[in-house]
């Protein structure tokens, strides 16, 4: 059956196959025909060969046995990119002239005559197809116990194909096969959502391999085999996909079970929370860029929805029960309360979402005495449209209760695992765990523990930024012990322990920033230079820390942080990220120019950012700590970008002897919570009261020209004037929260426009000890406008040897590293230069994860 043709007269076959054409000029010859290599020579992991004697059913089928070169795929393969420039490629060329030499070397070679061998006929077909072919079909029919002239439903027909085994796509379709030049590429994911498991798409194929005299016959076959996912129950990101590892492994969902008391009041519970179909999301991810599946596959009418749906269910009363399903009185048995199901569809996909049970305990109120329970189990079936079952088993023990009942603990230590690199601020509920079997509203009573910025507890609530925590090194820990009671009012309960446990986070995406491996690798490439050779070296000379660092022998040399060495998917379109590194340069005022690449393509026409390093600082040949902030959703395009692919490299224009080293692309996130400055937003009353001032010859006033919102009603700014000698806008102390602490890196943000001067201005902001002599500064310097109001970032790292210089006197950055900020009180100081008038709004402070 396998070789039965039907040859391709496509015009688009025929254009895409042609390659070069031979060169037939009189002072050649061509005597040697072209020959077919041994199999060993040519086979390759998705290769195999085998001799085929073809079928003999029909008439013209090919008698001669032939040598096949046979790949196999599966539809979730991913490639190594021929090209390089991606890890991970979704297609796989296959050379139709590999596997054939010609002894004439100055001969060309081309395919040509190419032919598509059929898959036989559709015996499902009874009516027609079965009538002409009487003799091949007639078994698979009877097999199915059906006979040729039978007028088949659709499902006997499935029957039957399922018998015949035949292909369901044998022709190049869904840009699934197509013909390139002397190519056959084979995209396997785009046969994924029409295959089901062991079907397959399957191009089979006969031609010739010319030098333009003679030929040799060749059969190449490719396959792609379809698989079929079960639902699964998995932690899920907020878009649906699961949360994968560092290891890429999945986390199976864990539902929190509610433990309620015959007083307490109704529960819902979602039975398929977690609930996830592997098939269904690639299906859904590949129409975000083909468009409507139904459209894609139109030909052949190939693609049909796949979509969950509840294939049991059941509610039994569970062991240890103290009642039995019988027990249960008619209002409950006849209403089915605890066992009804309200489902829950997607209103835009339909795909089913939830399964909600609401479960009343009240009605058990009768039936239990204190200390009985009725444990009731739900069995719930989830079915995938290729009838994969996964099943999910929960029980929800209600508790009989007094008629007073005291708080109770379920555990009176329980500990909670965070990382310090945690975006979102922490809330953790003090009464999880604690139970009051008559409903009471609980209090939280003596409650002790750690104190300070990012600890806040409301209520029942214990909120923790875990940001203040990020001196913590990766795998380091600290543990929070906190002890409290609950009361509801009559009783109190036992002493709780909270212990909440921090471990220093991985802040950095770049694989490799510190170049300790001494070669150049982990995505650190060459990309161009002038002189057109790899200048690019790593060396002990380039080393700020460790051992070695990055060297550049060439001016105006690229290069390039392949994507592949940078942690991809993680920078999400509200989010904010620098890049960092340590650098030194020739020139005083040198600025590499830094630009974000859509993927790992370097397009300075097209790219996501394109931003050179204004903190350069002016000083030559010693290490400066270089840093550029950007926000994803700086434009509506950036924004878009990190909602998509999100997938980044780097291009760094340097010249010759710089050197880098300690590179590193860390994401953060601003909240309210994180800010240090209460109030860096002016109104007409926070002047006196919000604690700024200023010294030496410096005056502060509020000005509704200052603000950086014109046309907002009772909006101002800070009209600061350097007078004669200049001073600084401090931010007082006792206003000021005191969070800074030793190894922490933070961000001062602010809004700036200097109406006066075109300059660029330095912008010098510190932290700056009360009656003492430490300090945390850095500079950065303006864009030198007088009507635009420019939002600036200048970054504080109290563990920083940088420096910069001020009119040609070079300056630390820190003045101890070493130095506990935690037990010290410190103001917030921006410093302004004798004769300037700035305008300043939107002030804030807050700390952010360091690469290193």
């Amino acid at each position: 059956m396998k070789l039965y043709n039907r040859k391709v007269t496509a015009v688009l076959v025929a254009a895409a196959l042609s390659g070069c054409s031979s060169d037939n000029s009189a002072d050649l010859t061509n005597e040697n025909a072209p020959q077919l290599l041994e199999t060993a020579d040519i086979a390759n992991e998705y290769s195999t060969f085998q001799v085929e004697t073809p079928d003999t059913y029909l008439a013209g089928a090919v008698a001669d046995p032939r040598l096949q070169w046979h790949f196999t795929f599966n539809e979730d393969d991913m490639f190594d990119d021929p090209d390089g420039d991606f890890e991970k490629v979704d297609y796989y060329d296959i050379d139709l002239l590999a596997g054939v030499t010609d002894a004439d070397a100055i001969q060309y070679l081309d395919v040509t005559e190419m032919e598509i061998l059929w898959r036989g006929p559709d015996c499902s077909d009874a009516l027609v197809t079965a009538v002409n072919y009487e003799d091949y079909c007639t078994p698979f029919l009877e097999e199915a116990g059906f006979s040729v002239g039978d007028n088949l439903e659709w499902t006997e027909k499935q029957e039957v194909q399922a018998i015949q085994n035949l292909a369901t796509v044998w022709e190049p379709l869904y840009n699934g096969f197509e013909f390139r030049d002397n190519v056959l590429r084979v995209t396997p994911r785009n046969f994924a959502p029409i295959l089901g498991q062991d079907e397959r798409a399957e191009l089979d194929l006969r031609f010739k391999v010319s030098d333009g005299e003679h030929a040799v016959t060749r059969y190449v076959k490719a396959t792609v085999m379809g698989l079929n996912n079960a639902p699964q129950f998995l932690e899920l990101n907020e878009d649906g996909t699961p949360v994968v590892d560092e290891t890429g492994n999945t986390e199976d969902k864990q539902l929190d079970i509610p433990e309620p008391s015959e007083k307490d009041l109704p529960v819902t519970i979602n039975l398929i929370e977690g609930i996830y179909d592997k098939d269904i999301m690639d299906n859904y991810q590949f129409s975000q860029e083909v468009g409507d599946l139904s459209d894609f596959y139109q030909v052949r009418n190939a693609y049909a929805e796949e979509v969950l749906s509840i294939d049991s269910y059941e509610l039994t009363m569970g062991a240890g029960s103290s009642i039995t399903m019988a027990d249960l009185p008619d209002q409950i048995k006849n209403t089915g309360l605890f066992g009804q199901i309200n489902q829950v569809r997607n209103p835009f996909t339909g795909q089913l979402e939830e399964a909600n049970i609401t479960i009343d305990p009240r009605l058990l109120a009768d039936l239990l005495e204190k200390g009985e329970f009725a444990n009731l189990t739900y069995e719930i079936v989830i079915k995938d449209s290729d009838d994969n079952l996964t099943t999910r088993t929960i029980v929800v023990p209600i508790e009989g209760a007094n008629l007073t009942n005291p708080p109770e603990l379920s555990e009176e230590v329980i500990t909670k695992t965070l990382a310090s690199n945690e975006s979102e601020i922490q809330e953790i509920d003090l009464l999880e765990k604690i139970k009051d079997s008559d409903g009471d509203a609980l209090t939280v009573i003596e409650f002790s523990g750690p104190e300070g910025v990012g600890i806040n507890r409301t209520d029942s609530k214990l909120r923790l930024d875990t940001y203040q925590y990020l001196y913590l090194e990766p795998g380091e820990t600290e543990t929070l012990v906190f002890t409290y009671k609950v009361t509801d009012g009559q009783y109190e309960s036992e002493e709780r322990t909270l212990n909440i446990e921090i471990t220093g986070g991985t802040n950095n995406l770049v694989k490799k920033g510190d170049f300790e491996n001494g070669v150049l690798d982990n995505g650190w490439v060459w990309q161009w230079s002038p002189g057109g050779s790899d200048n690019l070296v790593v060396n002990q000379d380039a080393a700020h820390s460790g051992t070695y660092g990055l060297s550049v022998l060439e001016s105006s040399m690229f290069i390039r942080l392949r994507n592949t060495g940078i942690i991809q998917n993680t920078i999400r379109e509200d989010d904010n990220f620098y890049i960092s590194f340590s650098g030194k340069t020739a020139a005083p005022w040198g600025r590499p120019r830094i630009v974000v690449n859509k993927g790992d393509t370097y397009d300075i026409n097209d790219p996501v950012f394109n931003s050179d390093d204004t903190s350069s600082l002016g000083v030559a040949n010693t290490w400066v700590d270089r840093y550029i902030d950007f926000d994803a959703a700086e434009t509506e395009d950036t924004e878009a970008y990190f909602k998509g692919t999100n997938d980044i490299s780097v291009t760094i224009l340097a010249n010759k002897d710089d050197r880098f080293d300690d590179f590193a692309i860390v994401k953060y996130k601003l909240t309210g919570q994180r800010n240090l400055v209460p109030n860096g937003n002016f109104n007409e009353d926070s002047l006196g009261v919000a604690g700024w001032t200023t010294t030496g010859s410096a005056t502060v006033s509020l000005s509704e020209d200052a603000t950086s919102q014109p046309g907002v009603d009772d909006t101002y700014g800070l009209l600061v004037e350097g007078g004669a000698s200049g001073g600084n806008l401090v931010f007082d102390s006792s206003v000021l929260k005191q969070g800074v602490k030793q190894g922490m890196r933070y961000i001062v943000e602010f809004k700036f426009k200097s109406p006066e001067t075109t300059t660029a201005e330095p912008l010098d902001w510190s932290v700056l000890e009360d009656g003492g002599t430490n300090f945390v500064r850095n500079r950065k310097f303006s864009k030198g406008s007088d009507t635009a109001y420019e939002t600036y970032k200048v970054h504080l790292d109290t563990t920083s040897d940088s420096v910069f210089s001020d009119n040609t006197v070079v300056k630390s950055v820190t003045s101890d590293v070493d130095f506990d900020w935690g037990n010290a009180n410190y103001s917030l100081n921006f410093n302004i230069p004798a004769n300037a008038v700035y305008w300043v709004d939107d002030i804030k402070m807050y700390p952010v994860p360091k690469g290193y």
